[in-house]
């Protein structure tokens, strides 16, 4: 609830050796995760704007509610797309079973553009985490935990990852140390 009371928390609880390198990967982290909320609700919003038009434009009856649902939808990852389709595909089978035929493959094409153009591009500047450990830790933490690991598993990739990193820098910093020692 504070502001700084996980750093105190830390500080607490952790030997005087530790406090240090663990507060920096614990920053990193923080920094990190923030970044992917907001990637995430950037690629729902876009989802959401790219589904209200293009089911407007394809005459899909309230097109607007089921962009909404589809950028609430985007915030659940690999499931949430999919229902979305379904909704609006539902909808406009309303209409006619051509049309709901068009929306899913409007879907298909949206989800395609998203996974391959706009995750990359959005979470490789904001995140610096490669897609493919998002999608690998996703199958992975639902596959472990189901619903719930789905939503912990990429803040956990993120922390393993700052962790590794942490490690990778500090046995550079000691291989740098020793190599420069003359006896």
């Amino acid at each position: 609830v504070e502001k700084h009371g996980t750093d105190r928390l830390l500080k607490v609880i952790l030997p005087t050796a530790y406090e240090a390198p663990v507060l920096q990967i614990f920053h990193k982290f923080k920094t990190k995760v923030s970044r992917w909320l907001g990637a995430q609700l950037a690629l729902s919003f876009l989802v959401g704007i790219a589904v209200s038009f293009g089911l407007m434009i394809l005459g899909v009856p309230y097109a607007f509610v089921l962009g909404l649902l589809a950028a609430l939808f985007e915030l659940v990852p690999i499931i949430g797309p999919v229902l979305a389709g379904l909704a609006a595909a539902i909808v406009a089978f309303s209409v006619s079973p051509s049309l709901a035929l068009y929306t899913l493959g409007f879907f298909v094409i949206v989800q395609q553009l998203e996974n391959h153009i706009l995750i990359p591009i959005i979470m490789g500047r904001t995140m610096k985490v490669h897609p493919i450990i998002v999608l690998i830790s996703l199958l992975a933490g639902g596959r472990i935990a189901g619903f719930i690991g789905i939503f912990l598993a990429v803040p956990i990739a993120v922390l393993a990852q700052e962790i590794f990193e942490h490690l990778a820098e500090r046995t550079r910093g000691a291989k740098a140390g020793y190599t420069n020692v003359r006896i």
